[in-house]
């Protein structure tokens, strides 16, 4: 199992409840302006890098899903997330033309105003790319 969103530096306790669970891998989700991936290594260490988990570094960008190739050497994962009050167009090039791992639909946030157009889900499904639904 994975958990690919966990805060930056999860507790000891976080850790060790996930690989009690069976999780075999997270991803600490890291905020955007920490693209240079040059953080501090004592600053960026966390408990789960002394278990058995494998760690992956994710960052999660806003709607300027253009920004995402400078993203891509400095972290493991990178998602965009699609908010639900921008036009199908942009919804349909992000399926389409993002070079993103994670697409992350807010439903916290408002509803959608696009349909989900089964075509334009299978384009990103076929590129590789994952759903992530927010709910809370």
């Amino acid at each position: 199992m994975f958990d690919l969103h966990v805060g930056s530096k999860p507790s000891e306790a976080f850790v060790q409840r996930a690989e009690s669970l069976g999780y075999k891998c997270i991803a600490r989700v890291h905020k955007p302006s920490e693209a240079s991936g040059k953080e501090d290594a004592a600053e960026d260490s966390c408990p789960a890098d002394e278990a058995r988990l494998k760690v992956l570094r994710r960052v999660n960008l806003g709607a300027s899903w253009e920004a995402v190739p400078k993203f891509r050497q400095a972290y493991d994962l990178v998602g965009v997330e699609f908010d639900g009050s921008a036009p199908p167009e942009t919804f349909k090039r992000l399926c389409e033309k993002a070079e993103c791992d994670i697409i992350t639909l807010d439903l916290s946030k408002s509803q959608l105003a696009v349909h989900l157009q089964p075509a334009t889900v299978q384009a990103a499904l076929k590129r590789g790319l994952v759903f992530e639904i927010l709910y809370s």
